[in-house]
C-alpha cells in the first residue's frame, strides 16, 4: 500500500481497493 501521494496511473489504498486514473477515472474493488 502506497502513502497518499501523486499517483496518475494507479493507487493503492489499503490493499483490497484499487483506483486507477487514467483516461476514465474508476475504482476496482477485489472482493
Amino acid at each position: 500500500s502506497e502513502e497518499m501521494g501523486d499517483h496518475p496511473e494507479s493507487l493503492d489504498v489499503g490493499g483490497p481497493v484499487t483506483i486507477e486514473s487514467g483516461s476514465s477515472s474508476h475504482v476496482t474493488i477485489d472482493d
